[in-house]
Parts: structure tokens; sequence; C-alpha cells
């Protein structure tokens, strides 16, 4: 969700363009006093939908019922949308034209969210960010682009905090050997992360053995993605100065022929020799 959200900040960014050229023409202030601006005034507005988001998902979702993993959970979205939030606005204010703008901010959306890969005749949509394939299931050639993916620290700090202090009992099919006759007996968990003869899985070993994600990095990734939100604003100030003031090429001011100033000015030095001349004559 907030990443859908964010999409509606590059039309903003057009929209307001206009007016932006005609005040930075006056000088009336910095035009990346706006874009700090316009991330200040955001983040009201995104507190306010992400709690009542955040509210109904994580509760309807079955997580682990604690305030602090709940607000570590709001905390992680909040800081999601305020980085996706500049990534798009920058790009609003440093593209000429809307079209370009939609196709940078789609792509980079597929790149974050979405990548398309071809196995055989079969296209499969896959996810970079760790969620929907596992990063150590991910092609090298294209893995790379978790690193640049916001999403992705921000998934394994979440699954890291969900998942650490859990114990997961194996059930068939995972269980082997399962069925008539063998209840009782010597059995094993079939799942990634179980121990040799143990019937159950911890959410820790699940972590690093399946997913490659660790509870230590939890505040790390977050300092991560506040560092790419810094880094988003910076684009985003530098873009919004790149934006030509109205007014900026020099106008021509046309005259009807016989009033312009220079017309007054001739016949006023007229006027004041024909003055200096008569004076002459008088004395």
């Amino acid at each position: 969700m907030p990443v859908i959200l964010t999409f509606a900040d590059v039309q903003v960014a057009f929209e307001g363009r206009s007016v932006l050229s005609k005040h930075k023409g006056y000088n009336m202030f910095r035009p990346s006093a706006l874009f700090l601006a316009q991330t200040l005034a955001d983040l009201p507005l995104n507190l306010i939908q992400l709690v009542v988001h955040n509210v109904i998902i994580y509760f309807m979702g079955g997580f682990q019922s604690g305030a602090g993993l709940f607000f570590a959970f709001l905390l992680f979205s909040f800081t999601l949308t305020g980085t996706i939030t500049a990534l798009f606005r920058a790009v609003g204010y440093a593209v000429a034209n809307y079209n370009d703008a939609t196709k940078i901010t789609g792509g980079a959306f597929t790149a974050f969210v979405i990548v398309s890969r071809l196995q055989g005749s079969s296209p499969i949509n896959v996810q970079y960010s760790g969620y929907v394939i596992y990063q150590p299931a991910m092609h090298p050639w294209l893995s790379w682009i978790r690193w640049l993916n916001p999403l992705y620290y921000l998934v394994e700090a979440d699954l890291a905090n969900e998942l650490d202090g859990l114990t997961f009992a194996c059930a068939p099919p995972q269980l082997a050997p399962y069925g008539e006759g063998y209840e009782g007996g010597p059995q094993a968990c079939a799942i990634t992360g179980a121990g040799p003869g143990s019937t159950f899985v911890t959410g820790s070993a699940y972590l690093d053995s399946a997913l490659g994600f660790s509870k230590s990095h939890v505040w790390r990734n977050w300092g991560i993605v506040l560092a790419w939100w810094a880094f988003y604003i910076l684009l985003g100030c530098l873009a919004v100065e790149s934006i030509p003031a109205a007014g900026a090429s020099k106008g021509v001011l046309l005259y009807k022929r016989g009033s312009g100033p220079h017309t007054h000015d001739a016949k006023s030095s007229d006027v004041r020799e024909d003055d200096d001349t008569e004076e002459t004559t008088g004395t």
C-alpha cells in the first residue's frame, strides 16, 4: 500500500510546476524549500492513513500481539512511505514531461516490487524484496536489485520481528515419515532450518536458513532506509532547483508608432532646445 499511494505525487509535482516557476521568477523563496515543506506536510497525513491501515492489516493478519512489535511495524511502514514518496516526487520534478515521469516511476516500481523474468515459455512474476523469492534462491544477475530496494530492508526487519522467538511444530506432509503405523516412531521435520531428528523448527533458524534474514539486522536496516530517504530528498531538492523560472527568457515590449518612451524623450529634448534658443535671442 505505501508504494502504491506514492504514485499520485508524480502528478501533483506536475500540477504545481507552473506556480513554482512563477514564484521562482519573482524570487519569493528557494524551490527546494517547497520540496522540504511538502515532505514535512506529508508526515501527519501519512501517519493517519497508516495507523488506520496497519491496525486493520496487523490484527486481521494474526501477527504477534505486542505493543513493541506493532509500533515497530508502524514505524517501518511510515519510513517506507516517506522514502518512496520522496523518490517519486523527485522524479516528477526532474523530468520534463508527465509521460516520461510515469515511465520512470513505473520502471522503479517494477524494479522494487515486481521483476518479470521468463522461465521456458511461462512468464513468472517474482518479487525481489525477499518475500516472494527468498534471498538464497535469487538469481545472481538480478539479486543485486535488493541492495537498491528500500522494501528489501524493511521486509527483513518485519519478518525478523515477527518470526523471532516463535517455535513451529511440524505436521504432515512436512513430518517424515508420516501415515498409519508411523505414529510414535522416529520422525523428523522436513522444513529448512529444522535440526536432525527434530519435529519442530524455530523462527530464528528458519529466518537464517530459508530466508537469509537475521534479527540483528532490524534496526540496521531501518537506518539504511532512513539514509535512502535523506538521499531521495537531496535528489528532489536538486531536481526542483533546476526547474526554469517563469520569465527567465527576456521579453520584448512593443510600443505603438510615435508613442514610445523615446518619442516623448525626443519631444522633451526639442522643447528644451527651443527654450534655450529663445533665451539666447532675448539676451
